[in-house]
């Protein structure tokens, strides 16, 4: 009797923690690259109060997972305060409070897609991330911004 009062106080306490975990998702819509003019950066800011791991998975106009090894000359880069690789199996850190940015750089052939973004947490937030999509021109290597894309409409995810 007691050994069952155990495991259920021990399994609804597993059950509570796992219940106040965090996770979202959403798409960033549209991503381009063009060889010497035209890149891309997706950037995610944690405005919760927890920190967040983050996992991205770039894909091509036909559906298929786009990386480092898609092609020669794929260039991608991992910057600001991303803690490990976002585009990885485990996924990048990002503290609360903090921008995390990725970006596709404007060498080899051109080509475009989307990206899927999740995220978990051990905090207890239903909406712990925003983003915006950012396409930059260069001309005459000067870059210009050409446009903004809010992910989500701009709303938490």
């Amino acid at each position: 009797m007691k050994r069952n009062l155990i495991i259920s106080i021990i399994s609804t306490i597993a059950l509570s923690l796992n219940l106040l975990a965090g996770s979202g998702s959403a798409t960033a819509p549209w991503w381009l690259k063009i060889q010497d003019s035209h890149y891309t950066y997706i950037a995610l800011t944690n405005i919760s109060d927890a920190d967040v791991y983050v996992y991205m998975t770039l894909k091509d106009k036909d559906g298929i997972i786009y990386n480092e090894a898609s092609e020669t000359g794929t260039n991608l880069s991992i910057e600001y305060n991303f803690i490990g690789d976002p585009l990885s199996n485990d996924g990048a850190l990002l503290e609360s409070g903090k921008m995390g940015l990725l970006r596709i750089k404007e060498v080899g052939p051109s080509k475009s897609g989307y990206c899927k973004i999740e995220w978990n947490s051990t905090g207890n937030n239903i909406r712990s991330l925003i983003g915006v999509v950012n396409q930059v021109v260069k001309d005459q290597n000067v870059e210009r911004s050409s446009n903004y894309m809010l992910i989500n409409n701009g709303l938490p995810f």
